[in-house]
Formats: structure tokens, sequence, C-alpha cells
């Protein structure tokens, strides 16, 4: 059980992980191109 929670844990981090690098990389994406477009 313990072994479980501890896997389910790590599975959990692991998505909410990968969710905040997409968020991060789309928000540096659009700063990216407002830099663009105002150069």
């Amino acid at each position: 059980m313990d072994a479980r929670a501890g896997e389910d844990w790590s599975s959990v981090e692991s998505a909410a992980y990968e969710v905040l690098l997409i968020e991060w990389a789309a928000a540096t994406q659009a700063l990216g191109s407002d830099i663009t477009e105002a150069a």
C-alpha cells in the first residue's frame, strides 16, 4: 500500500510538473513574440 501510494504521488507530481513546464514554455513564447513585434 505504501509503495503504491508513493508511486501514485510520483505520477501526480510528474503530471503537475509537466503542466507547469508547458505553461512556462507558452508564457515564454508569448513574451518572445511580444518582444519581436515591438522590435
